[in-house]
């Protein structure tokens, strides 16, 4: 793999993928021990939680990758369970448990995607992240899946796993509640959908597991809004993936009011209702 050819923040998102071979991994975590001695204010300021970035390593070491203790000791991270501040080991006694860093800013682990989408629709327990936390965190997340989107790696757990958090929500007693924070929250909802959906309408990922589930789920989303005459800008991002996808299916998504909206008036949507949420 092209590791060389990745930036130290994209080296960075992938140490938390546990989709890539241990194999894989081993050079991902050696490249980044060359990167740090290179150019270690770089790699330094991709890192935005030291204590999770040691846990993170920490858990590759116990999956069998090697590599990753110049980069370690660069930064002090510990690779010690639960985080703390010395000197990293080159062993770890036991799998810590992951989840969503305190700062919103930090990265976003896959099996914590779902967990991270209903704090920030709302739905469940009521979330304590205030709105400015809500719209960083959905930054961290964006910006998590273009690097990845964009990297040269075959394997896209952030992808997948986001698509397949929407999927399982959707199918649990949280569904329709999601639906209509969906519909509420529409600078979230058409930048994430405009985000994976293109990405998955693109000829390599097209045909992928993936890209059939986000088709399952754009279909029962419009299906949903169709039938409760809901008017929103996802509308017209969800007939076009599926027109894309499944062109047969292209008489039950025909072009109504909602859906001839242009991609100017879906991003002029978008921005209104972000600045409608900032407002407040």
């Amino acid at each position: 793999m092209l590791f060389r050819s990745l930036e130290p923040q994209q080296l960075v998102l992938f140490i938390q993928s546990f989709g890539i071979p241990v194999e894989s991994m081993s050079k991902l975590l050696q490249t980044l021990d060359q990167e740090v001695v290179e150019d270690l204010e770089a790699v330094a300021s991709s890192v935005l939680d030291k204590v999770y970035m040691g846990q993170l390593v920490g858990v590759q070491h116990n999956r069998g990758a090697q590599g990753g203790l110049v980069f370690a000791k660069r930064l002090g991270l510990s690779l010690e369970v639960g985080g703390g501040g010395g000197a990293p080991r080159d062993t770890v006694a036991s799998l810590p448990a992951l989840v969503i860093p305190p700062r919103s800013t930090a990265m976003i682990p896959p099996s914590q995607i779902r967990a991270t989408l209903l704090h920030l629709y709302d739905c469940g327990s009521p979330s304590r992240m205030t709105l400015k936390e809500k719209q960083d965190t959905f930054r961290t997340l964006q910006k998590s899946l273009t690097a990845e989107i964009c990297g040269v790696l075959s394997v896209r757990p952030m992808l997948d796993s986001t698509v397949s958090a929407i999927q399982a929500i959707l199918q649990s007693d949280l569904g329709q509640g999601f639906i209509t924070a969906l519909t509420q929250k529409t600078a979230f909802s058409t930048g994430l959908f405009r985000l994976i959906s293109v990405a998955l309408a693109k000829p390599s990922l097209r045909s992928s597991p993936t890209a059939k589930t986000l088709l399952s789920v754009s279909k029962k989303l419009l299906q949903q809004f169709t039938t409760s005459s809901i008017s929103t800008p996802l509308t017209a991002l969800l007939r076009t993936f599926i027109e894309s996808l499944d062109p047969g299916a292209k008489e039950t998504v025909k072009e109504s009011g909602e859906g001839a909206k242009t991609e100017e008036e879906i991003r002029a949507l978008a921005e209104s209702a972000l600045t409608s949420a900032g407002s407040k």
